[in-house]
Parts: C-alpha cells; structure tokens; sequence
C-alpha cells in the first residue's frame, strides 16, 4: 500500500513538471517556434533616456547656438550627418566633384543649406532607390546639364531632441517662420490644399515658391531646317524658373525624358527654351511669353 502511494506522488509530480514546461514553451516562442527576445526594446528604452530635450526660445535653446534662419536646426532628434555628393553630367554615369558634406540636423530633412553647392534654384528630391545608401537625394540642374546626388553615408545622435517654445508659440505662429510673399496664399506640400490644387511629383511637381500660370508659344524646326511648324500654346502652373516637367501635358512629347536648356538669346520671349528630339529629328522650342499670378505660394510639408 506503501509503495502505491509513493508511486501516485510521483506520478502526480511528473504530470505538474510538464505542465510547467508546456506552458513555459508558451510564453518563450512565438507561432512558429522561435524564441522571443525582448532585450532590443530594454535597450531602445535606455536609449531614449539620453536624449535632452531642448525647448526653442528658451535659454538652453540660446546656449546651444540655436537661433532662426541659417541656425535653426529643425524639430526633433539632432544627428550629425555626412554625405557623399557628386554630380553627373545629363547622359552620363561619371561620377564628377566627389566631395564630403556634414550638417546637424534632425534623419528626415534634406541636406541643410545645400543650394550652397547646387546653386539657387535647384531642388532635391529623395529617392526610393537608395543603392545601398541610408538615404539617397537628387537634383536636376537643367540650365547646368548636371544631376547632382547626396548620399547619406553616417549618422551619428547628438543626444539633443528639439522642441516648439513652451506655450507661447502657437501652430499659427509656427508657420509664419516662412515668409509669406503679401497677398499670397501659403500652400505646404502633400497637404490637402496642394492635392486639391492639382500639384504632385514628378511632372507635376510645380517647384517651391511663388506659383505663375505660364503661357508657352510652341514650335519645332525639322533638324537641318530653320522653318517653324507651329504647335498650339502650352500653359501649365509653375515657379518661373522650374522646367522640369514643361513638357508632361504636350501629348507629341510626353513620356519621352527630354531635357531643355535655356537660351541666352530669348528672341523677345521672357525665356526661350529649347530640345531636340533626336529620334524625330525634331528641335523644338518653348518661348514664354506670358506669366499671370496664382498668388499660391508652395512649400515643403511641416
């Protein structure tokens, strides 16, 4: 009888212990049996910890050199940047004044104060293909005949996260860090307004700044020839001096990737455009010879 008994514990025992390690299996693998780890988020946690969080106009704010304009670093987390930049020359793949550029600016802004190599004018955009860089700009130079490329090559956190000003700056005092144009209407990208008012990327891409309705007289002359074979108007909504997507409307050139250059002689036109259709053996020609104002003035998303 004894020994039933002893046997009936044991076998009471055997039965708890793999319950424990059924349910221990539950809780350390997941669906399809791999261990959880959660040591990835301790360790996100620490490092959020580090991060001093600095409101703008305060003394702190002064202390660390930030200002407006030319010193303002942009809201959220500071890192130091560097890139790889280069241009290549329109129909090439070589790679052309190779150089390093370093700012401190928060991982989602564009490269601070980059017209500075680029020139005025010219505008990045990022790209989704990224080949193997953390993130991968470029901007078309059309009058210059380069595609310049910024490629973020490091980051590093400067533990520094900042902030609007506590309580006096307001979200309509916040906008008007851009300096609207009197009578005109601030219209930031990707919002509902800049839908709504039929701009995009790519060929529809208006440009940043003060928004014109352009009206182009159109022409073409047979390569070899100096006879013009007029085209209707071309009218589209643009910043004065953007021409990447003059051509996305005009059904005998759409689709077909072709790059103008500006004409120093402008033949009494407020600009003469020009390029050739080598497959048609076409020269055509945009002159601008009128501009109206929408009074839509574009800038980038907040």
């Amino acid at each position: 009888m004894t020994f039933l008994v002893i046997l009936g514990v044991i076998i009471v025992l055997v039965i708890f212990y793999q319950i424990g390690k059924k349910e221990e299996n539950k809780s350390t693998k997941n669906g399809i049996g791999f261990k959880v780890e959660t040591k990835i988020n301790k360790s996100v946690d620490k490092d959020s910890d580090k991060w001093e969080i600095v409101h703008r106009k305060t003394d702190r704010w002064n202390e660390l050199g930030f200002g407006d304009d030319d010193k303002f670093p942009g809201y959220g987390r500071l890192y130091e940047r560097e890139f790889e930049v280069w241009y290549c020359e329109i129909g090439s793949k070589e790679r052309k004044d190779i150089q390093k550029f370093v700012d401190k600016y928060p991982l989602n802004y564009d490269p601070k104060n980059y017209q500075e190599i680029v020139g005025e004018g010219v505008y990045l955009e990022q790209l989704t293909n990224t080949k193997d860089y953390e993130t991968l700009y470029t901007a078309l130079d059309n009058k210059n005949r380069k595609r310049w490329y910024f490629a973020l090559v490091s980051s590093k956190p400067l533990w520094i996260q900042t902030e609007r000003a506590i309580e006096k700056e307001n979200i309509q005092e916040t906008k008007q860090e851009i300096e609207v144009p009197d009578g005109w209407t601030l219209v930031r990208r990707n919002s509902k307004d800049w839908v709504g008012s039929g701009f995009g990327d790519g060929e529809l891409f208006p440009g940043y700044g003060k928004i014109y309705e352009r009206t182009f007289e159109v022409w073409y002359c047979e390569i070899g020839s100096k006879i013009k074979v007029p085209q209707p108007d071309f009218i589209d909504k643009a910043i004065l001096n953007h021409y990447n997507g003059i051509c996305g409307d005009l059904g005998k050139l759409k689709g077909k990737g072709l790059q103008f250059d500006t004409l120093e002689k402008t033949q009494g036109y407020k600009s003469l455009l020009t390029t050739v259709d080598k497959k048609e053996r076409k020269r055509w020609y945009f002159g601008l010879k009128d501009t109206k104002p929408t009074y839509i003035y574009t800038e980038r998303a907040e």
